[in-house]
């Protein structure tokens, strides 16, 4: 089972039997819907990182022109895995092909800028936990004879060496607007971060024993290309300034200085990232 399952659960049981239980699902139309282009983002996001490493770039080298150039390309191959290319069949969806395309070009620039303004690296993507072996407390007996294996995956691992201590850091990219929440993990509803959290860290201390892991930050990104309020009088830097504030990425942050220093170095009271 999946951890956004058992969440659907805590929120209403009825609903987790109606989805998972009989499989009741609405009829499908020949359309793309926000789910599609959630699967379509995350999908862009991954293979924008494989053609990172077949240039021989990575998130802190590759310039605007050079994003802009494997935006088009992962977006275009990913819209054709994704929706059997009908967003190639009309004006219509061409236009919401071009948006995707600004959409994602907006992301990959801000979480290049947000990387750059850090001190932490990514060390994997879309990272599953899936066997047996390497799922820990995720592995549930439910009586004698039947367990429950949780399954799922982090968007971004990143981490930072500081020699004896290894900060770890997980983002997740979302294409609406999230926070996280304590009362949400209180209730059960919002399990995902913290059981993804415990698992990396329990991971990367496995293969790091000599060092102490330290979780970081457990944070949201929201893909979007936001519009944001702006005066006559304001610079083409200043409208960025308040874009790059809109996409801060939110959730839970270690209170140490240290890790936040880690985190933003620039020492802004008031980060932007």
């Amino acid at each position: 089972a999946s951890i956004s399952r058992m969440e659907t659960y805590a929120k209403c049981a009825y609903s987790y039997f109606l989805q998972y239980g009989i499989g009741l699902k609405e009829r499908e139309e020949y359309e793309i819907d926000a789910s599609d282009m959630g699967m379509i983002y995350h999908g862009v996001l991954e293979e924008f990182v494989k053609l990172l490493g077949e240039h021989g770039l990575d998130w802190f080298t590759f310039t605007e022109e050079e994003a802009g150039e494997l935006i088009n390309e992962a977006v275009e191959r990913q819209a054709v895995i994704y929706t059997d290319a009908i967003l190639f069949e009309n004006d219509k969806n061409l236009y919401i092909l071009d948006k995707m395309k600004q959409i994602m070009l907006r992301t990959v620039n801000t979480l290049a800028y947000q990387l750059r303004k850090g001190n932490f690296k990514p060390v994997a993507y879309e990272y599953s936990f899936r066997h047996e072996q390497s799922l820990g407390e995720l592995n549930l007996g439910l009586n004698e004879e039947e367990r429950l294996y949780l399954t799922g995956k982090i968007d971004r691992l990143d981490v930072s060496d500081r020699g004896e201590k290894i900060l770890v850091k997980i983002v997740d990219y979302k294409s609406g607007k999230k926070d996280f929440s304590l009362m949400g993990f209180y209730h059960g509803v919002q399990l995902q971060m913290v059981v993804y959290m415990n698992e990396a860290v329990k991971d990367i201390q496995k293969n790091n024993p000599d060092k102490e892991v330290i979780p970081a930050a457990m944070l949201y990104y929201h893909i979007n290309d936001p519009l944001v309020e702006a005066e006559s009088k304001d610079t083409i830097e200043n409208i960025e300034e308040k874009v790059l504030k809109e996409l801060k990425t939110r959730g839970l942050v270690n209170a140490s200085e240290d890790i936040i220093s880690n985190l933003d170095v620039s020492g802004d009271k008031a980060s932007d990232v």
